[in-house]
């Protein structure tokens, strides 16, 4: 029997098939907006063209199918990806957030699951099965830890800076370099104004390089970002979600090793001491796990 595993980013979507060994067997990476439908996830027709990119890597109808997915935040949301799912799949078929493979994929079967990519999240599951979620909100508002939060959070702190009269410091003046702004005015402005995810996720690398120079600054922003996903692991936590472990993934965990430092400072600091692991495998390989369990 086949197994498919799809894991659903904000950015790109990785659909795995393997046999029921668990053996890789094709693997392919689409952009998400290349198959989502106008309606999102509950779209019938995007989700039969998910579906095609599987079907062209040798699975079929009947194969044992888990999607892990960004958006997938509430049963509701749940229920509705997998209505749309199922009107072109007929074989075992388990739907949850994204965040939910990173354990599977680091080899735990209980784990809370960290994203700190594009978007940040903390996912865990109570011994029932209930869905829990924590944080995430949205880049404008929200994902603390995440490429546009952190560059977000940057800016706020550089203003506060400023309103104090202080001259520009290291952070200020790598992201006034970055923006093409000439003072902290005009970098707030030209910040505002080119507000999409993508632009604010592309200061990020700016802000940790800032850090490992010596900004005290950015090092403080990115501990806050680090405070506030592990005060949303201790929500997650204490609505009663089963957890052998905390596994964090997403592109700037897994790509900033001051996150991953923070990250484990600020969960010692709460208390939590369950294993603090960062996953370097793919998540979609606990997509692949899951649908292993579902044979």
């Amino acid at each position: 029997m086949k197994l498919i595993g799809i894991d659903i980013g904000g950015t790109h979507t990785r659909v795995r098939v393997a046999d029921s060994a668990s053996t890789e067997v094709a693997d392919t990476r689409l952009p998400t907006a290349g198959w989502l439908g106008p309606a999102g996830l509950r779209d019938p027709e995007g989700a039969g063209i998910l579906l095609s990119h599987a079907r062209a890597l040798g699975a079929d109808q009947h194969a044992a199918l888990t999607v892990g997915a960004h958006g997938c935040d509430s049963e509701a949301q749940i229920q509705a990806f997998r209505a749309a799912l199922e009107l072109h799949h007929l074989g075992p078929l388990l739907v949850l957030n994204d965040a939910l493979l990173v354990g599977p994929a680091a080899g735990y079967t209980d784990a809370v699951g960290i994203i700190a990519g594009t978007g940040s999240i903390v996912v865990g599951r109570t011994p029932n099965g209930e869905h829990l979620t924590a944080g995430g909100y949205g880049w404008m508002i929200g994902d603390p830890g995440s490429a546009p939060g952190i560059a977000r959070e940057s800016m706020r702190a550089v203003q506060r800076e400023h309103d104090t009269g202080k001259r520009p410091g290291l952070l200020a003046r790598r992201l006034m370099e970055h923006f093409a702004a000439s003072t902290v005015d005009d970098l707030s402005l030209v910040f505002t104004h080119s507000a999409t995810m993508h632009r604010w996720a592309e200061a990020a690398p700016v802000i940790f390089a800032a850090a490992s120079d010596g900004s005290r600054l950015a090092r403080r922003v990115i501990g806050t970002a680090a405070d506030e996903l592990a005060t949303s692991v201790g929500d997650v936590l204490g609505r009663h979600a089963r957890a052998d472990a905390i596994v964090a993934a997403g592109g700037v965990v897994t790509a900033q090793p001051l996150l991953q430092s923070e990250l484990g400072r600020a969960l010692t600091d709460q208390g939590i001491d369950l294993p603090f692991v960062v996953l370097h495998d793919e998540p979609v390989a606990g997509a692949i796990a899951l649908a292993r369990t579902l044979i």
